[in-house]
């Protein structure tokens, strides 16, 4: 709710310069959305973390319930803020971010899906890996081969798929 009343009270300004001055377009006042200087703090914050231009990060629904899990820690089995496992935050993020339901393993997960090749992974895609002798752990890609998933070692985090560990897996 702050980025709302941050991001008015930035396009305000910006009227009352271009009335007084001229100095930016119509244009650039009525899709703010598409200057940094009026993204969200949670733009920037994601933008660094998967390097990314900040005004790409758009999906706002996502990037806030990335944010409202960030750093739950990992618990087999677990399914809320107290503890979660990879595919329970998937399964949780699909039917918040994308109103679609996912079955509850990752394997099960994956038996649902199309396989697609890496270089074709757009944002919200799953990823999956195989850590223990078949599918055993999944994520969601977010772009420029980086992933967001709940690690053991992190709890939810977000990872790039160029490191050596899920490279391999």
């Amino acid at each position: 709710h702050i980025w709302i009343s941050n991001t008015i009270g930035i396009v305000e300004e910006k009227v009352k310069l271009n009335t007084i001055t001229n100095l930016h377009s119509p244009a650039t006042i009525a899709n703010p959305k598409e200057n940094i200087e009026s993204c969200s703090s949670l733009q920037f914050k994601f933008a660094l973390l998967i390097d990314r231009e900040v005004e790409s990060i758009k999906n706002f629904s996502l990037y806030n319930f990335i944010n409202e899990w960030w750093a739950t820690r990992y618990r087999y089995g677990g399914t809320d803020l107290n503890g979660i496992d990879c595919s329970a935050f998937t399964e949780k993020l699909f039917s918040k971010v994308y109103s679609l339901s996912l079955p509850r393993t990752s394997k099960d997960q994956f038996n649902q899906c199309m396989k697609i090749a890496t270089t074709d992974l757009v944002e919200g895609d799953l990823v999956f890996f195989n850590t223990s002798g078949g599918i055993s752990h999944v994520g969601v890609y977010l772009g420029n081969n980086y992933f967001v998933h709940s690690s053991v070692r992190d709890g939810v985090t977000i990872s790039s798929l160029m490191e050596e560990y899920y490279n391999n897996k």
